[in-house]
């Protein structure tokens, strides 16, 4: 009898350690996923890292967050390349024990030919006892792999969360879609509790497939509770962002409005991406599939990287804030057009020479992007010249790092010192 001692135990897929076509496939998309989940993150933390405390108070939260995916995603990949090394050795023994059986016999066989005695049909079962076992211990890489990889789903589906909350800014979506939220990890959590063990006892090549047990059952509903989240919140996201597309493009123009309620930005801010790498990996990843595939690499992997695209976005200033949305949705006030001068020459006198600019935008009635000339008008130098005022030239090219601080210019006077939530 020979005996193969393992540093850990795992599960492996039945079938996928016998397809080398389908091993590879498998472990390539999820590198290539790991990869770009570095680079993304590696590129977030670079931005927040350049940005100072005051421009970003959250630049730190962020930080953290980031980090975390990061450390997780790193445990996640390499557990399951630990895995994919041991199964594979499992599937290289298993066809070195079959040929071994089939040696030996038609080495039986030979000889029971030639004393003229009946051949056997030397089925499994009569060779069980050359069949080597393997002994495990240590670590289960299987239940560690689905762990990392459901930390990942509660810090990317919390932060979803969190992105609904600014965005829609409604208590009663806030909490059914908590809710949601709590059954999700509920029932995650519970199936890594009834995961079962390894469905390869030995390192036969034709292992049992586990049958359909309650771990299989929860495994289906936390699929269906994690689709119906990231769905619903991004119809709320997407919804939302379409009905400030308007207002957006009015205020900033169209091509400076498409940076935030564009098409690209309504799959990335909606975290549309990870969704569909949900459905294709219960659909078409190798192994055993369906459920059996939410904690595989790359689904794991593609969440992370769609929560850290919202905040890449964030720090480099293409991301709305609560703030934003308010200053968006709140109604402007009206202004009597037969005061207009009044109001122009009040605001001179509190404001002085330094805030003619946007005095003169609002009385004109222009908004700050209304112009992509690089020059100022020559209304506004002949306003200037008459108010005594000196000019100097300035450009309204330069994108500004908040919308907020431009829709709140717009109104004349309100404070631009008032910072939301981010």
């Amino acid at each position: 009898m020979e005996y193969y001692y393992e540093p850990a135990s795992v599960t492996c897929a039945s079938g996928l350690y016998t397809d080398f076509p389908a091993l590879l496939a498998s472990t390539s998309v999820s590198t290539i996923a790991y990869a770009l989940h570095l680079a993304i993150g590696g590129a977030a933390v670079l931005f927040l890292l350049n940005q100072g405390r005051r421009k970003s108070p959250n630049r730190l939260r962020h930080l953290l967050f980031i980090t975390t995916l990061l450390i997780l995603g790193t445990f996640n990949i390499s557990l399951y390349l630990v895995s994919v090394t041991i199964c594979q050795r499992r599937a290289v023994e298993g066809a070195n024990f079959e040929r071994y059986r089939e040696s030996r016999c038609t080495e039986i066989n030979d000889l029971l030919r030639s004393n003229g005695l009946e051949e056997l049909a030397c089925s499994e079962d009569e060779t069980a006892g050359f069949q080597p076992i393997i002994i495990s211990a240590g670590l289960d890489l299987t239940r560690g792999l689905d762990v990392t990889g459901l930390l990942i789903g509660i810090l990317a589906q919390g932060y979803l969360l969190f992105r609904c909350h600014l965005l829609v800014g409604r208590r009663l979506v806030t909490g059914l879609m908590g809710l949601l939220y709590v059954a999700t990890t509920a029932f995650g959590i519970t199936n890594i509790i009834f995961l079962p063990g390894g469905a390869w006892k030995t390192a036969s090549s034709t292992p049992t497939p586990a049958p359909r047990t309650l771990h299989t059952h929860i495994a289906y509903i936390y699929f269906a509770l994690c689709l119906l989240f990231n769905v619903l919140a991004n119809i709320l996201i997407v919804s939302r962002l379409f009905l400030l597309r308007a207002r957006l493009r009015n205020a900033l123009g169209k091509e400076h409005g498409k940076m935030y309620a564009g098409v690209m930005a309504m799959l990335l801010e909606s975290s549309m991406v990870y969704s569909g790498v949900l459905v294709v990996g219960f659909a078409a990843l190798p192994g055993d599939g369906g459920a059996e595939s939410l904690f595989h690499p790359l689904v794991a992997q593609s969440e992370a990287l769609a929560a850290e695209l919202i905040i890449l976005r964030f720090a480099i200033g293409r991301s709305l804030s609560r703030d934003d949305v308010v200053s968006v949705t709140k109604p402007k006030p009206n202004h009597d057009p037969n005061n207009s001068d009044a109001e122009l020459m009040r605001e001179n006198e509190r404001v002085g020479g330094m805030g003619i600019m946007g005095v003169v935008s609002r009385g004109l009635g222009l908004t700050r992007f209304a112009s992509r000339e690089d020059h100022v008008t020559q209304d506004t130098l002949e306003i200037g010249r008459l108010a005594n005022v000196p000019v100097a030239k300035t450009t309204f090219s330069e994108f500004p790092s908040s919308v907020a601080a431009v829709l709140n210019s717009q109104r004349g006077g309100e404070s631009s010192d008032q910072t939301g939530t981010r």
